[in-house]
């Protein structure tokens, strides 16, 4: 992840859950803890850089949104 703000950048790794229908949240942090987030997808999903992704970090602490992500959903 990328904290345009702070030049923060960090290699994260986390999970994904599926909060009700058409929206997810993945909890997501850094090896080393310096960054410890949260990022909610909104409804509806749509094609390409048009998706609102909503983002909660205690690391580093702060909220934030973005209006252009990509959001892919995959599995079975």
């Amino acid at each position: 992840m990328y904290f345009y703000g702070i030049a923060l950048t960090k290699g994260v790794f986390g999970f994904v859950t599926q909060q009700s229908a058409n929206t997810y949240v993945m909890t997501v942090h850094s090896s080393d803890h310096k960054v410890v987030c949260t990022l909610t997808n909104v409804p509806p999903i749509t094609s390409g850089l048009t998706n609102t992704v909503n983002a909660a970090c205690s690391a580093p602490s702060g909220v934030g949104i973005s209006l252009n992500t990509v959001v892919n959903v995959t599995g079975p």
